[in-house]
């Protein structure tokens, strides 16, 4: 599978978690570079932690694979917890730089209403 630090879903989850438990991930996960512009540090993981949390989704600028591009919300589980993630992917001939991320309202919109629809509590 892919990995959880360089993907948009695997972010968008992990954002989701105590930094703790993000910890004991990398100790046994590692965080493998799959690209050159893989996140491969702790701190650097957990500074884009924070901002995805913030926001309420995350993105991958070719972080997993080159040339792909990806803007991604967490779906939270009938627990309200988020073990899952919807992604809205493109390539970034279509959309340069961060321009996937004018379609982060309609990622957060969409993994909101499978959310309802699986039991998740409002927020």
């Amino acid at each position: 599978g892919i990995p959880l630090h360089c993907s948009g879903m695997g972010k968008a989850v992990l954002a989701t978690w105590e930094p703790d438990r993000v910890d004991r991930l990398v100790e046994r996960e590692g965080l493998p570079a799959r690209t050159e512009l893989t996140i491969t540090t702790p701190d650097a993981l957990h500074a884009e932690l924070a901002r995805i949390a913030q926001r309420g989704y995350a993105m991958d600028l070719g972080e997993n694979e080159v040339g792909t591009v990806c803007v991604s919300a967490p779906i939270r589980d009938h627990t309200g917890e988020a073990r899952y993630g919807l992604s809205i992917s493109s390539i970034a001939l279509e959309h340069p730089g961060s321009t996937i991320e004018a379609l982060a309202p309609d990622a957060i919109a969409a993994a909101d209403e499978i959310s309802r629809l699986l039991g998740a509590p409002d927020r």
